[in-house]
C-alpha cells in the first residue's frame, strides 16, 4: 500500500531514506501519541513486568520482580 504524502509529512517520515533514523522518527511518533493518552489506556497497552523480565538478580540474589 502506497502512503498519501500529506500523512507521510504529519508523521516527518517524507523524504526519509535512512531505516535507522526511520525506525528512530517511528519510535518518537509513539512516544509522542501515548504521550496523549490517558494513565488508564497508557496501562491497558502497557507490558506487565512479568512479561518483561523472567527472572533477575542482584548482588548474586534473585530479586523480586513485582518488587
Amino acid at each position: 500500500m502506497k502512503e498519501s504524502a500529506t500523512f507521510l509529512d504529519a508523521l516527518g517520515f517524507q523524504g526519509m531514506t535512512d531505516q535507522v533514523a526511520i525506525v528512530t522518527k517511528a519510535k518518537e511518533n509513539v512516544i509522542f501519541a501515548m504521550a496523549q493518552e490517558s494513565d488508564d489506556v497508557r496501562a491497558m497497552l502497557s507490558i506487565r513486568k512479568h512479561e518483561l523480565i523472567q527472572k533477575c538478580s542482584f548482588n548474586g540474589q534473585a530479586c523480586d520482580i513485582e518488587k
